[in-house]
């Protein structure tokens, strides 16, 4: 949606993504996950539009250490296929949950 809410069951929301980048594997899952790791964008403009993102929707839960992501780690990211999103969401959720994010 515009304002960066999803469509439950559909498209997570944007609001909360940068809770994913305070524990491990979270950096790495956003750009894993098929929308992105299979995107037509060349790295470069798929790191652009993450950093947007991340700034625009997720400021306030983006840690205070946050690095923008680079075309050079998109690449790499991109290129490991991730073959059950849901799970590891989940288990990347419990993750959050229990360090109090």
């Amino acid at each position: 949606m515009p304002d960066g809410s999803g469509v439950i069951g559909k498209v997570p929301s944007f609001a909360d993504l940068g809770d994913f980048l305070t524990v491990d594997g979270g950096r790495e899952f956003i750009v894993r996950v098929p929308g992105t790791a299979q995107s037509k964008l060349s790295d470069a403009n798929t790191a652009r539009v993450l950093n947007w993102i991340l700034g625009n929707f997720s400021a306030s839960s983006l840690p205070a250490e946050f690095v923008p992501y680079s075309r050079e780690e998109v690449a790499v990211l991109r290129s490991v296929r991730l073959d059950d999103v849901g799970s590891e969401r989940a288990r990347l959720i419990r993750k959050i949950e229990e360090s109090g994010s």
